[in-house]
């Protein structure tokens, strides 16, 4: 319903439920796209799920606080709006946004114009990309981690036991 393309470093995001990265985020209806500094807004790997939106709201306060005021003053940023109906991704992809610009349907500029944006959009991106270099811990991804871990265990089948009885030796 909502389809997008990801820009990103694979060491920084290897999956996108994890990390951050830039997107093309389409609208539904076909009013635009959104290029946008987005990270990880889902978890799980056959029935997607919202991120809770406590661990959400940190991590996007975390991220503006990395890229800092100057880069969040700069452009004229946008609310995503993605229109979907199908499905709730779109409004968990808002939910993760840090800093978005619209091209609207009709009004798409030209190549030069898209690259020059890309480029702003990667400082902020290379911004938090050095802070997790320096030791920055992304909030809630112990959390996720350990959480992953539990679930994983649960998936883990035991080795049956043996039914064998052992021989009495005398």
């Amino acid at each position: 319903e909502i389809p997008w393309i990801r820009i990103f470093l694979e060491e920084y995001s290897p999956s996108p439920q994890n990390g951050f990265y830039l997107t093309f985020l389409f609208n539904a209806l076909g009013r635009g796209v959104y290029l946008t500094l987005n990270q990880a807004s889902t978890k799980g790997s056959n029935n997607l799920k919202s991120l809770e939106p406590e661990i959400v709201k940190q991590r996007v306060n975390w991220a503006k606080n990395v890229v800092g005021n100057e880069f969040l003053n700069k452009r004229n940023y946008k609310v995503i709006n993605l229109e979907g109906r199908k499905t709730k991704l779109g409004e968990a992809f808002a939910a993760t946004d840090i800093a978005s610009l619209f091209y609207e349907d009709k009004n798409i500029p030209n190549d030069e114009e898209i690259v020059d944006d890309i480029n702003f959009l990667l400082q902020g991106l290379e911004s938090i990309y050095l802070e997790l270099d320096n030791g920055g811990v992304i909030p809630g991804e112990y959390e996720e981690f350990e959480e992953k871990l539990i679930e994983d265990l649960d998936k883990v089948q035991r080795p049956a036991r043996s039914n064998k009885t052992k021989a009495n030796i005398n």
